[in-house]
């Protein structure tokens, strides 16, 4: 039966009414049965979908890659919030396993995250000028769990304005050409040497993408992702750009603002430190 419910008036409309002009009008309900049946109908579908989505993550979970490194390593934790952050995207899962890999495969543990002031430069060029000696004492390591970790920090916040998968991954591997077994790979030259040889890290860090990685992908899994790599690749031989146009990338930006977050933790931890020994 047709029933006619009146909407409540606000005072706006009672002066509406008394200049002349038209006011909200009434409306039709039906049923109260018809509206609840709208309702749990919906409710059904949505529940339907998410219980889809659930099974189709749990059947990606079984086939995510898993590194292998150890089991209660810092890495694997944040490797599993990133796999889980991009919806178990193969791709995505595939390239952070291999890069992780191989942060324990090329001893980033020995090496140090940080040779010279010049080779942090721009973003990065006065924190480390005032504290070169202190950020000297963290290894290539402890750097990278950090930017990673900030950079999964900011990725749960900002994964509606990015594809969020490669800013992440392009934070974990920007610095991957300061590892002195990856330099001595594919230079052939001992890490850190300047001369007219010389290529800056973050050229390396490129390189690593282009050769090591793309290389070790096809080779395991068949994948070649040639957008992804490419643009990977572009941002972390970039991430020290001094180039305006660069600069306002906001991948570029998003991995600068990651290192200068990590470099703030460390310092942090390194001053908690230094008051604990006092």
């Amino acid at each position: 039966m047709k029933r006619e419910v009146t909407v409540n008036t606000t005072l706006e409309d009672e002066n509406n009414k008394k200049r002349g002009k038209t006011v909200r009008e009434l409306f039709d309900v039906y049923s109260l049965y018809q509206l609840l049946s709208s309702y749990l109908v919906a409710k059904a579908i949505v529940e339907i979908r998410r219980e889809k989505q659930k099974a189709l993550e749990e059947e990606a979970q079984k086939l995510m890659p898993i590194p292998n490194i150890p089991e209660d390593s810092l890495f694997m934790e944040l490797y599993k919030k990133f796999a889980s952050l991009v919806n178990y995207n193969v791709n995505m899962c595939c390239i952070a396993q291999i890069a992780i890999e191989d942060i324990y495969k090329y001893d980033f543990k020995n090496t140090e995250s940080i040779t010279t002031v010049q080779g942090e430069t721009e973003h990065l060029n006065e924190m480390v000028g005032k504290n070169f000696k202190k950020l000297k004492k963290i290894s290539l390591f402890e750097h990278t769990l950090d930017v990673f970790e900030e950079a999964m920090k900011k990725g749960e916040v900002q994964r509606r304005t990015l594809q969020i998968g490669i800013p992440i991954l392009a934070s974990l591997i920007h610095d991957f050409g300061k590892a002195k077994e990856i330099r001595i790979k594919l230079l052939g030259s001992v890490a850190g040497a300047r001369g007219a040889g010389y290529r800056p890290h973050a050229e390396v860090s490129g390189l690593y993408v282009e050769e090591l990685l793309v290389h070790e992908l096809y080779k395991r899994y068949k994948l070649s992702p040639v957008e992804t790599l490419e643009t990977l690749e572009m941002v972390v031989k970039n991430h020290h750009t001094t180039s305006k146009k660069l600069s306002q990338d906001k991948v570029i930006q998003f991995v600068k603002e990651c290192d200068i977050l990590a470099r703030k933790k460390e310092l942090r931890k390194i001053a908690m430190e230094e008051q604990e020994e006092d």
